[in-house]
C-alpha cells in the first residue's frame, strides 16, 4: 500500500509544481499542502523501502497510508477543478468569436473557480494538518534502519560502480531519477543488449529437455578436440529410470558415438551384479569382451543385447584365471626372495628408520649393488625422491629373469598407496563437523587448515620412525628394527597390489590388440555399484589403453550425489531432468558474479531447484529473478531454500502453490516501488487476457504509476518496467516485433492469483467494484458496480454515478455497443467526466464524435480505432494535453489493387480521419495515426511538423505535388524524433512504375538528404511516380528494422536500398509491392534480414543464392502466385516456413515439373467446398476471390513475428484475378486458375465434373532444411509432400491443412525431433507421419472424422510419448468418445472442441496420467445432455474445465467425490471463448501459443 499511496502523493506534487504559477492565485493554502505532501511523500517512500518480509506493514501504518492516499486524491481533484476553469490557455486556444474576448470570459470563470478552490483548500489544509498529527498521536513511527532494498547483499558484498555488465542490466528495472542517469542506463543497456540476448533467451525460451541434453553431450565431445588433458577425460550423465527418458539418453549417446572411431558400450546392469565389487579388472574384462564381439561381427559402434549375466561372470573368472597363471609363479618367487632378505639379520643394511629406505636398501642387496656411497645418499633423500628411486629399483628387480613387467608409474602408485596412505587408512583423522552451506569461506579455510595439521600429526605419530635431515641424531637400533618390521608387514599388501596391476596389464594388452590407437569412446551405462574401489582406480587402468587423442569415457548413473566423482577434469555432470536443465541455466546467469562467496553457492542453487521439481513454472521464475539480479548473496539463497517445501507426492498441488508463492515473493521484493505497483495493476485484467504493450503503458502513465513528470522519460521507464516483468517471468510474453520488443503479455493463473490478493489488500482493486468490470475504469474511482451490472448499463445510466465521476481518470469502453445513432451517451461522457485522461472507444459502434469531446481538457489518450466516426468529425478536436490520437483502421490482411488503392467498397478494410484543424496547438502529441489532409493543398501537413514530440505518424495523402512536398518537409523537420511512419496514397493517377526523374524541387531532396535518425519502421501503401519515397526514407537509415510495402510497384534494383540497411530485420511485400516475376537474393545480400513475409500477387519465383540472407529465420507466403522457392533449403538459419493458399506453388527448386492426370472428380467428394461448421472461412461480397476455408486469422498490423498459427493473410479483395505466368501450366490450366481459387468444383449435369487434376510433389530433400523447426502448409489441391530421409532433422512442429482427399504425405525416414503435429483433412493422409515420428507428444486434429477403430486412433492411443491431445471441430465422427484400458497411458492434457461429441467415457485403466480436461460444447439439449463418466478412473486428475451453458448434476457430484479433489471450472461461452489452444500439458499455461519471437516458439507451464 505504501507504493500506491506514494504514487498518489507523487502525482499531486507533480501537479503542484507544474502549475505553481496558476495556483499562486489561490493563496498560501496550496503551499502548505505542498510542503505537507512532500513530507508525507518522503515518509511513504521510506515505508515502501522498509517493508517487512511479510510484505505489508501493521494495521496502524496501513490505515494511515490509506488516509494519506485519499487526502492526496481529494487535493488533486480540487486543484483539477480550479485548473479546468482557471487556465487561460484553454480559452485562448479555441479562437473563433470567443477568441477576441477570451480574456473576459476567462476572467469570470477564474473568479468563480478561485472562490470555490480557496474554500475547499482551507478544508483540505486542515485535513492535511490533522493527518500529520494523527500519525504522531497513534504512534505511526519510522521503522528502524532498513535492509538493503530488494534483499540485496550488504555493503561489503555490493558490486562497485565499475562492476560487470550484469549489474548494469540488473539495474535497468530500477529507474533513474534524473535525465542524465536515465540516459546513462539507456547507453549501457544498448551497448550490452547483444551480449545479454543469449541469457535472456535462456530464461524466456529455455531449450526443450531433449534438445538441452543432446546439445550438452555434443558440446562436451566438441571440447575434447580443443581441451587436451593428460588423462582420458570422463563425464557423468545422471539419468532417471524412466524407460521413455532412456530413449532420449540413448539417442544422445549415439550422437556422441558418431564422433569416435570406435565405441565400447557396456550396459553394466546386464553384465554385472550390482551387489558385486566393480573394480578395474572387471571393467577391463567387460571392455575386452565387447571388443572381441565387435571384431567378430565387424561392427564397432553397435550395442550388445540379450546378455546372460551369469555366463559373463563365469567367462570373466576364467579369463582372469588364465592371465593370473602367466605371472603368479614369478611374483611369488620375487616376493619370497625379498622377504627372505629382510629376515636375514645380515641382509638389509641397518642404516635408516624409513620404511621406504629399508625397502630400497634391501633391493640393493638383492641386486648386489650395495655401496657405502649409495647408502649415504639414501639418508639424504626426501619423500618424493625416495618414492621415485625405490619404484625404479623395484621395477628393475621384478623384471629380472623373465619376471614381472610393470611400468615405473605403476610401481610408484603401489608404493604410495602402501607406504604413504595406509597409515592414515588405519588411523584416520577425526572427520570434521559438516559445514552449513551458509558459513563463510574464511571459516571453512580455517577448518581445512586445522584438519591438515591434524592429519600431519597423525601420520607422523603412526609412522614407526621420523625422518631426519643432515645434522640430526642418527636413529637407534630400536627405531631401525621397528622400520624393518613395519616394512615386512607391508610386503604382502604390496604383493597383492602388484598382482592386481599385472592382471590389469594382461587385460590391457589383450584389449590393445583390438584398438590400434583408435579414437575411443567407452560408455559405462547404469553405473550403480554399491561398493568397490575409487573411480580413480578404474580411470588409472583405462589410461593404460592404447587409445588415440580425443578418447573419452561416459558414465550414466541414477545417483546424482556420486555423479561428480566420475567427472574429469572436475565439472558439473550432465543431468537429464528439468532440475539439471535449469541448474545449468542459473549457473550461466551467475557465472559473472564478482563477489564469489564459496563453492557451496552451486549446491544451494541445486537445492532450490530440487525443491521446485517437478514444477517448471517455479524454476523459470527463479531463473528470471537471477537473470535480472545475478548478484544475490548466499544468505538470501539459503533463506529461500529453507522456506521452500520438499515435494510431497500426496499433495503436489498444494506444494506447488506454496513454493510458487515463495519464489514469487523472492522476485517481487527485488522490484522497485514503481514496478511493484505496475505488476499489481495487472490484476484488473481477467486472467488469460492478451494485454497489448502500448495499451498497458498508456494506462500505467494515465494512472500515474510511473512517477516521472516528463512524459518521454515516463514512457521509457514504463517500457523498462514492461520488459522487467517479462524478464522475471512474472508475466508471460506475447508476440515479438521486428525490433525485438515484446508487443503483448499475459498473466498466468498462479501469478494472477497472487497479485489479485495483494492488490485487494493494498487497495489497488476496489472491493466495491466488481473485478469483471475493473479493467474499464481507473483505480481509486470510487465506483460501486456489482457483478450483475455491465459496462453498457453504466454508460446508459451515467447520471446515477455522478458523485464518483470526478475521480474517474480512465474509461476503457473497447467493444461496447451502447452508442446507437439516437443516443447521447458519448456526449454525456464528455460533459460529466471532466478529468478523463484516457478514453478508448475502439471497436464500439459510435458514428459521431461530438464537439463536446473538447470538454475533456485533461485527455491524453483518445482511441477511436475500428469505429465508424466520419472522416471530417475530427477536424474540430482541440485537446491541448492530448498525446495519442489513435484513429482509423488498417486491415493488414487486405491487399491493395493494381493501383495501390484499397477497395473502397469496404471502408472497414481501411479508414482514416481528418487531421485536426489546430494540430499545431496540441504540442504534446506523440502518436498520430491514420489521419488525412483533406484540402487539395495539404497545408494541414505543415502543422504536423510543429509536433516536436511525435514518435509515430500514420498519414494518408493524395498523389499531388503539394501533398508530397508538405509531407516530406514534415518528415525532414521531425527527423530527430520520428520513429515510425506509415504513408498511404489512395489516389494513384498513373499505373506506370517510378522513374528516375526528380519531379520535386531540388531543395526538397537536399532537405531530406539525412533521413530520420531514429526511424525504425516504414510502411508504404501506394505508388507515385513523383518521388521514390522508399529510397528517401531508407537510404542511410541506421535504425530502420521493418519495412512493409503494398502497391509500390518496385523492381529488383529498387530493393538495393533495403540491402544497405544495417538493422533491417523484417520485409513484408504485399499485393503489387513488387512487379517483376522473380525476386532474387544474391550472395552477401540482406545479411541481417530475419523475417520475409509475402502475400498477394507479387511474383512467381524467389531464388536464394548460396550465401544470401544468411540470417533469415522465417518465411511466410500467403495467397501468392509463387511457383517455386529456389535455394531455400540451404538457408543456414531458416527455422520457420509457412506456405498458405499458394495455388501454384510446386517445388523448392523450380525444376520438378507437375505430374498431370485427367480424372473425374465428384463434387460431393471434393473437400475444398466451403463447410458451414468452419470458423475460418471468409467470403467477400464484392466478387473478389473468396478466402479459402483453411485461412486463419489475419496477422498483426506491423508484420512482425507473431503466433505461428496467425500469420495468414487474405487474398486480394478487389476482384482482380492474379496474373499467371504461362510457364505455370497449359492455357487450360491458366484459365481454370480463378475458378480453382474459389475452392469449388463446377458440376456437370450428371453430378460429375470432368476436370483436370494437377498433382504436384513438394519434396524436402536430403541434407536440406537442416535447421527448420516449424512448417505450416495449407492447400486445396492434390499435393504430395515428401520428406526424404535426412531432411529437416530439427523439425519440431508441423501444421498441415490438406483439403484434397487424394493428397499424400510421405515420410520414408524419421523426423527425430518432431514433437507437435496439427492436421486438417482426411485421416489416411497422415498415417506415415505418425508411423515415423514416435516422439510426438502433442496432436491437434481438425476435420479428420476419426473413429475408434481407425489405424490413426490406434497409433495415437498407443504412442508412449503422447501427452496432449486436442480435438477440434469434425475431428471425430462419433458422438461418444470412449477410452479403453491402456489407451493414452501418458496423456496429461485433453482438450475437446468437437461439438459432435456429447459423451466422454473413461474406462478403468485408461488415461492413467491424465491431469487436466478442457471441454467446449454447445447448448445442452434436454434430450441429448452432455455426459462424462468414469471420472473416478482418472486417478491423477487435477483440473476439469467445462465451457458450456450448463453442467450435469451427476458430474458435479463425481468431482466432489474424487479422491484428488480436482479444481472444477465452469465458464459460459460468452465468458471464455476459444482459449483451448492456449493451454498445454502441465498444471497451467504460462507461455501461451501466441508467444513468438526470434526465439523458437513454445508453451510452458504457468
Amino acid at each position: 500500500m505504501a507504493e500506491l499511496a506514494a504514487g498518489a502523493v507523487g502525482s499531486l506534487l507533480g501537479v503542484l509544481r507544474a502549475e505553481a504559477q496558476l495556483l499562486r492565485r489561490v493563496g498560501n493554502d496550496v503551499e502548505f499542502i505542498k510542503e505537507e505532501m512532500e513530507s508525507m511523500n518522503s515518509f511513504l517512500e521510506h515505508l515502501a523501502r522498509t517493508a517487512p518480509p511479510s510484505g505489508s506493514h501493521d494495521e496502524q501504518v496501513q490505515t494511515w497510508m490509506n488516509q494519506v492516499r485519499e487526502l492526496a486524491h481529494d487535493c488533486s481533484n480540487c486543484i483539477d477543478h480550479y485548473l479546468l476553469r482557471g487556465d487561460p490557455a484553454i480559452h485562448r486556444a479555441r479562437g473563433g468569436l470567443k477568441g477576441h474576448f477570451w480574456w473576459a470570459y476567462w476572467f469570470v470563470q477564474e473568479l468563480i473557480a478561485k472562490n470555490i478552490a480557496a474554500t475547499r483548500l482551507r478544508e483540505l489544509k486542515e485535513r492535511a494538518a490533522d493527518v500529520g498529527k494523527r500519525r504522531l498521536r497513534y504512534g505511526v513511527e519510522i521503522p528502524g534502519k532498513p535492509a538493503t532494498p530488494g534483499g540485496a547483499t550488504s555493503s561489503s558484498t555490493l558490486m562497485p560502480s565499475s562492476s560487470s555488465s550484469s549489474q548494469a542490466i540488473a539495474a535497468l528495472p530500477a529507474a533513474a531519477e534524473d535525465d542524465d542517469e536515465d540516459e546513462g542506463i539507456q547507453h549501457q543497456a544498448g551497448a550490452m543488449a547483444e551480449h545479454y540476448s543469449y541469457y535472456r533467451r535462456l530464461v524466456l525460451e529455455p531449450p526443450t529437455l531433449d534438445n538441452y541434453f543432446i546439445e550438452k553431450i555434443c558440446n562436451w565431445v566438441a571440447t575434447l578436440k580443443t581441451n587436451w588433458v593428460e588423462s582420458m577425460p570422463s563425464i557423468a550423465i545422471v539419468a532417471p529410470g524412466d524407460t521413455k527418458d532412456n530413449i532420449i539418453i540413448s539417442e544422445g549417446l549415439e550422437k556422441a558415438c558418431s564422433q569416435f572411431d570406435c565405441t565400447v558400450w557396456i550396459n553394466l546392469s546386464s553384465v554385472h551384479y550390482a551387489s558385486d565389487k566393480l573394480g578395474p579388472n572387471k571393467v577391463l574384462f567387460f571392455i575386452l569382451r565387447v571388443c572381441r564381439l565387435q571384431k567378430e561381427h565387424n561392427k564397432w559402434k553397435e550395442k550388445e543385447a540379450g546378455v546372460d549375466k551369469f555366463r559373463v561372470w563365469l567367462a570373466g573368472r576364467a579369463e582372469k584365471g588364465e592371465i593370473r597363471q602367466q605371472f603368479k609363479a614369478n611374483v611369488d618367487k620375487k616376493i619370497k626372495a625379498l622377504e627372505g632378505t629382510m629376515d636375514n639379520p645380515k641382509g638389509t643394511p641397518r642404516k635408516t628408520d624409513k620404511p621406504l629406505g629399508v625397502l630400497y636398501l634391501t633391493l640393493l642387496v638383492l641386486r648386489e649393488e650395495r655401496s657405502d656411497q649409495e647408502i649415504e645418499e639414501v639418508l639424504k633423500w626426501d619423500e618424493q625422491q625416495m618414492i621415485e628411486n625405490t619404484a625404479m629399483k623395484l621395477a628393475e628387480y621384478m623384471q629380472t629373469e623373465g619376471g614381472v613387467n610393470l611400468d615405473n608409474t605403476q610401481y610408484k602408485r603401489i608404493l604410495q598407496e602402501v607406504f604413504l596412505t595406509s597409515a592414515s587408512n588405519r588411523a584416520p583423522a577425526p572427520a570434521p563437523t559438516t559445514l552449513c552451506d551458509h558459513q563463510t569461506k574464511e571459516i571453512r579455510d580455517q577448518i581445512k587448515e586445522i584438519i591438515n595439521l591434524v592429519k600431519q600429526e597423525i601420520l607422523a605419530g603412526t609412522q614407526p620412525t621420523k625422518s631426519h635431515g643432515p645434522g640430526e641424531q642418527e636413529p637407534g637400533d630400536g627405531q631401525i628394527d621397528r622400520a624393518i618390521q613395519y616394512t615386512k608387514k607391508k610386503i604382502p599388501e604390496m604383493k597383492q597390489k602388484i598382482e592386481q596391476q599385472m592382471m590389469i596389464k594382461g587385460l590391457v594388452g589383450q584389449i590393445n590388440e583390438h584398438l590400434d590407437e583408435h579414437k575411443l569412446l567407452i560408455i559405462l551405462q547404469d553405473e550403480n555399484r554399491r561398493r568397490g574401489p575409487m573411480w580413480e582406480d578404474i580411470m588409472n587402468a583405462l589410461n593404460l589403453l592404447n587409445h588415440g587423442n580425443g578418447s573419452a569415457v561416459i558414465v550414466t548413473t541414477t545417483d546424482s550425489q556420486k555423479a561428480k566423482e566420475f567427472c574429469y577434469p572436475p565439472t558439473e555432470p550432465i543431468t537429464y531432468s528439468l532440475v539439471g536443465l535449469y541448474h545449468d541455466i542459473v549457473l550461466n546467469l551467475t557465472q559473472h558474479r564478482v563477489n564469489k562467496e564459496g563453492d557451496n553457492s552451486t549446491q544451494i542453487l541445486r537445492d532450490i531447484l530440487d525443491k521446485c521439481h517437478p514444477h517448471e513454472f517455479c524454476m523459470k521464475m527463479f531463473a528470471g529473478a537471477l537473470y535480472t539480479n545475478p548478484n544475490r548473496s548466499n544468505k538470501e539463497l539459503v533463506r529461500l531454500s529453507e522456506a521452500l517445501q520438499v515435494q510431497d507426492p500426496a499433495g503436489l498441488g498444494s506444494t506447488l502453490a506454496i513454493n510458487a508463492k515463495k519464489i514469487f515473493k523472492f522476485s517481487y521484493r527485488d522490484l522497485s516501488t514503481e514496478h511493484r505497483t505496475c505488476l499489481l495493476y495487472l490484476a484488473i485484467f481477467p486472467q488469460g487476457d492478451n494485454i497489448r504493450r502500448s495499451t498497458l503503458i498508456g494506462r500505467w502513465l494515465t494512472e500515474r504509476l510511473i512517477r516521472k513528470e516528463d512524459w518521454s522519460i515516463a514512457v521509457r521507464h514504463a517500457e523498462q518496467c514492461f520488459d522487467a516483468l517479462i524478464d522475471r517471468c512474472l508475466v508471460c510474453p506475447g508476440d515479438i516485433s521486428a525490433k525485438g520488443e515484446f508487443k503483448s503479455c499475459m498473466v498466468g493463473d498462479l501469478v494472477h492469483g497472487f497479485i489479485t490478493k495483494m492488490a485487494k489488500k493494498q487497495h489497488v482493486l476496489d472491493p466495491r467494484l466488481s473485478h469483471l468490470l475493473a479493467r474499464h475504469f481507473s483505480i481509486s474511482s470510487g465506483l460501486r458496480l456489482r457483478a450483475s451490472d455491465n459496462i453498457d448499463k453504466f454508460v446508459r445510466e451515467l447520471h446515477n454515478y455522478s458523485p464518483q465521476l470526478s475521480l474517474l481518470k480512465l474509461l476503457d469502453l473497447q467493444g461496447c455497443k451502447c452508442f446507437d445513432k439516437k443516443s447521447n451517451n458519448l456526449k454525456a461522457i464528455c460533459n460529466n467526466i471532466p478529468f478523463l485522461k484516457y478514453l478508448s472507444l475502439r471497436q464500439t459502434n459510435i458514428t459521431h464524435l461530438p464537439r463536446e469531446i473538447n470538454n475533456l481538457h485533461d485527455l491524453e489518450i483518445l482511441d477511436i480505432r475500428q469505429t465508424s466516426v466520419p472522416v471530417k468529425e475530427t477536424r474540430h478536436v482541440l485537446l491541448l494535453k492530448l498525446r495519442r490520437l489513435l484513429a482509423g483502421h488498417t486491415d493488414s490482411s487486405a491487399s491493395g489493387n493494381s493501383t495501390g488503392i484499397t477497395n473502397r467498397k469496404h471502408k472497414s478494410d481501411y479508414s482514416y480521419v481528418s487531421i485536426p484543424y489546430k494540430t499545431e496547438k496540441m504540442e504534446n502529441l506523440e502518436v498520430l495515426s491514420n489521419v488525412k489532409a483533406l484540402s487539395s493543398h495539404g497545408d494541414e501537413l505543415k502543422d504536423i511538423k510543429k509536433l516536436w514530440q511525435l514518435r509515430k505518424l500514420g498519414v494518408v495523402i493524395d498523389d499531388n505535388d503539394k501533398h508530397l512536398m508538405n509531407l516530406l518537409q514534415t518528415i525532414g523537420d521531425l527527423k530527430e524524433c520520428l520513429q515510425s511512419i506509415s504513408i498511404t496514397i489512395p489516389e494513384t493517377r498513373s499505373k506506370d512504375p517510378s522513374t528516375d526523374e526528380n519531379l520535386l524541387p531540388r531543395n526538397i531532396y537536399t532537405h531530406l538528404i539525412q533521413p530520420p535518425k531514429v526511424l525504425g519502421s516504414v510502411s508504404i501503401n501506394g505508388h507515385t511516380k513523383r518521388v521514390k519515397i522508399l529510397s528517401l526514407l531508407g537510404k542511410g537509415s541506421s535504425e530502420l528494422a521493418k519495412v512493409t510495402l503494398s502497391g509500390t510497384k518496385l523492381e529488383q534494383r529498387n530493393l538495393k536500398v533495403l540491402d544497405s540497411l544495417p538493422k533491417l530485420r523484417c520485409i513484408r511485400l504485399r499485393h503489387s509491392a513488387y512487379i517483376h516475376p522473380w525476386l532474387i537474393f544474391n550472395k552477401e545480400e540482406f545479411e541481417h534480414l530475419k523475417y520475409l513475409l509475402i502475400d498477394g500477387d507479387n511474383m512467381t519465383d524467389i531464388n536464394f543464392a548460396m550465401g544470401a540472407a544468411v540470417a533469415l529465420e522465417k518465411i511466410v507466403l500467403s495467397s501468392t502466385n509463387i511457383k517455386s522457392l529456389s535455394g531455400v533449403g540451404h538457408l543456414p538459419m531458416l527455422k520457420e516456413l509457412e506456405l498458405k493458399g499458394n495455388e501454384f506453388f510446386d517445388s523448392f527448386s523450380g525444376e520438378a515439373p507437375p505430374q498431370e492426370s485427367t480424372e473425374p472428380v465428384k463434387a460431393t467428394e471434393d473437400r475444398t467446398a466451403p463447410q458451414k461448421n468452419t470458423q475460418l472461412a471468409s467470403h467477400p461480397e464484392d466478387g473478389a476471390v473468396p478466402q479459402k476455408k483453411n485461412q486463419l486469422v489475419s496477422p498483426p498490423d506491423d508484420g512482425a513475428v507473431s503466433q505461428k498459427t496467425t500469420e495468414s493473410v487474405q487474398p486480394p479483395e478487389d476482384g482482380a484475378t492474379p496474373q499467371i505466368n504461362t510457364e505455370l501450366g497449359s492455357p487450360s490450366e491458366v484459365e481454370a486458375a480463378p475458378q480453382k481459387s474459389t475452392g469449388q468444383v463446377s458440376q456437370a449435369e450428371d453430378g460429375v465434373a470432368p476436370q483436370k487434376i494437377t498433382e504436384r510433389n513438394i519434396t524436402f530433400k536430403k541434407e536440406e532444411f537442416q535447421h527448420l523447426r516449424y512448417f505450416h502448409f495449407e492447400d486445396t489441391r492434390k499435393i504430395n509432400i515428401i520428406f526424404e530421409n535426412g531432411a529437416a532433422p530439427e523439425l519440431e512442429k508441423i501444421i498441415l491443412y490438406m483439403d484434397s482427399t487424394e493428397s499424400k504425405l510421405t515420410v520414408p525416414g524419421s523426423l527425430p525431433k518432431l514433437r507437435e503435429v496439427e492436421v486438417k483433412g482426411d485421416k489416411s493422409i497422415f498415417l506415415s507421419l505418425f508411423n515415423n515420428a514416435n516422439k510426438i507428444n502433442k496432436v491437434t486434429l481438425f476435420d479428420t472424422l476419426l473413429k475408434k477403430g481407425d489405424d490413426l486412433y490406434k497409433l495415437l492411443s498407443k504412442n508412449p510419448s503422447m501427452s496432449c491431445l486436442v480435438l477440434l471441430d469434425n475431428s471425430c465422427d462419433e458422438s461418444q468418445l470412449s477410452f479403453d484400458k491402456d489407451d493414452f497411458c501418458n496423456l496429461n492434457l485433453l482438450i475437446i472442441k468437437c461439438y459432435k461429441i456429447r459423451s466422454i467415457n473413461f474406462n478403468s485403466g485408461s488415461c492413467t496420467n491424465l491431469e487436466k480436461v478442457i471441454w467446449f460444447y454447445n447448448e445442452c439439449d434436454p434430450k441429448n445432455e452432455i455426459q462424462i463418466s468414469g471420472v473416478d478412473n482418472i486417478g491423477k486428475l487435477k483440473e476439469l474445465e467445462l465451457n458450456g451453458n450448463s453442467v450435469p448434476r451427476q458430474l458435479r457430484n463425481d468431482i466432489k467425490a474424487h479422491k484428488n479433489k480436482p479444481v472444477f471450472r465452469h465458464d459460459k461461452p460468452q465468458q471464455k471463448e476459444d482459449k483451448a489452444h492456449e493451454n498445454k500439458q502441465g498444471d497451467a499455461p504460462c507461455f501461451p501459443h501466441f508467444t513468438t519471437s526470434y526465439f523458437s516458439k513454445k508453451k510452458n507451464q504457468h
